[in-house]
């Protein structure tokens, strides 16, 4: 999996919903504009610890991985990046008021995930999901949390990615 996801490139979208309050109020909002751009980039590179570092995993039966992604960028597509961006804010300037946004990812890359080490045995009975609804159709999914986050572990991995040009 993280072997995967180093030789696929990063992925930076820009996001921007244009709006005016509706009646005066700041509250209430009327939404005139919506739009999605991705920086366009042409060479990066990984560099990403080497996944032997989180080998560990393999003593455990579940494990509650999380996964994070850090871009950084050369001087020229940081100079790239400023412009892009600010093209965009100028080109969807619809309204009197915009909340922009930008996501930085991997395509595909899911930033919570529950492995299971099968040579460890089957399926815990704490990841059942029979047991899942059971606990929540009774009112006890506190209790359910607490179990599941006693039993299984946590491990982390950050994705580091620099955009060149």
């Amino acid at each position: 999996m993280i072997e995967k996801f180093r030789t696929s490139p990063p992925k930076v979208l820009f996001k921007i919903k244009c709006w005016h309050p509706k009646d005066g109020s700041e509250t209430d909002k009327i939404v005139t504009h919506t739009a999605e751009e991705a920086y366009r980039f042409a060479e990066w590179m990984d560099q990403s610890p080497s996944s032997s570092l989180i080998n560990y995993v393999n003593n455990y039966r579940a494990i509650r991985f999380d996964v994070g992604v850090h871009l950084e960028y050369g001087p020229q597509a940081q100079a790239s990046y400023d412009f892009q961006k600010y093209d965009f804010k100028r080109r969807n300037h619809r309204d009197s008021r915009q909340d922009f946004e930008e996501k930085e990812t991997i395509e595909d890359l899911h930033k919570h995930v529950l492995i299971i080490n099968t040579e460890k045995g089957g399926l815990p009975w704490y990841c059942n999901t029979g047991v899942f609804w059971f606990c929540n159709i009774l009112m006890f999914n506190w209790l359910y949390k607490i179990i599941f986050v006693s039993l299984t572990e946590r491990a982390t991995f950050k994705y580091n990615k620099l955009i060149m040009k």
